[in-house]
């Protein structure tokens, strides 16, 4: 159900007392706004809702560990960054004052490569790139990685390249005791940082979450993923019966994609459904 609140203290509270009864309805969910606050279950379970997160727009929203999920019309979340399941929103709060905050719907920052594990003892590490130009590395006077617990500035001391790793070494970490722990975190660049796209060119990050319509103008999902198979990306679909279906990201088939009203056309080729 619906809540309207001045004091948010006291609404969280209560809320997050209660027990779960239903999921959102699609009316519920089509009227939400930037801004608001979600609150959902952990697991597809009955229990006491335990989590809260803030819609940020265009099928999506964030919750309170950082992690941005796809909101659906059913009253479904999924979370990109966790290896859990659907959750099931439960309740939606706006907060007077907050309405139509405009938050924006694009990614602040682009991940570029993750840390896979130390390179010897001088503090050098071993970076998985996640860019489609691992030389850019060459370039980079810093990146930001993300401790989970935000984001943390790291200058870049010197590059060297090893088999299909990076290898990196920042100023002020200079021995594996001190650089090991930030083994499996992400490294990323601000937007100003990243590389020139050319036209047509889009950021992953940028893609998932795009509403997919047919030519004929029927709502086929929301672009959950791109797979890279080296010939062409591959874009999986999730439709609302939860089934995924495969569409090759090329011209036959990508009609448009308009990133301003975050939706892209396509053309399904016989077979693909």
């Amino acid at each position: 159900s619906w809540a309207h609140t001045d004091n948010l203290q006291a609404a969280c509270y209560e809320i997050f007392y209660q027990r779960a009864q239903r999921t959102l309805s699609k009316s519920q969910m089509n009227r939400l706004k930037p801004g608001d606050l979600l609150f959902y279950l952990k697991n597809d379970t009955s229990g006491p809702i335990d989590h809260v997160g803030i819609y940020i727009g265009n099928g999506f929203m964030i919750n309170s560990s950082g992690h941005y999920g796809m909101v659906y019309p059913n009253g479904g979340v999924c979370l990109k960054r966790v290896q859990y399941g659907n959750r099931k929103i439960m309740r939606a709060m706006r907060i007077r004052g907050f309405e139509g905050t405009g938050v924006r719907h694009m990614e602040e920052y682009l991940q570029v490569g993750v840390i896979t594990n130390t390179h010897g003892i001088r503090g050098e590490v071993k970076v998985f790139p996640t860019t489609d130009d691992a030389a850019r590395f060459k370039k980079l006077k810093q990146v930001l990685m993300d401790t989970g617990n935000g984001y943390q500035e790291m200058e870049i001391e010197h590059v060297k390249f090893f088999k299909q790793f990076v290898i990196l070494k920042f100023k002020g970490y200079d021995s594996i005791n001190e650089i090991e722990r930030y083994k499996q975190k992400s490294l990323l660049v601000d937007r100003a940082h990243a590389v020139k796209l050319k036209k047509n060119e889009y950021f992953i990050a940028d893609l998932i979450g795009l509403s997919v319509y047919t030519e004929d103008g029927g709502h086929l999902g929301l672009l959950k993923d791109v797979l890279q198979t080296g010939a062409n990306d591959v874009y999986v679909v999730e439709m609302e019966d939860k089934k995924e279906v495969l569409i090759p990201a090329i011209r036959e088939c990508i009609l448009e994609v308009n990133m301003e009203e975050r939706n892209m056309q396509v053309h399904l080729l016989k077979g693909l459904l």
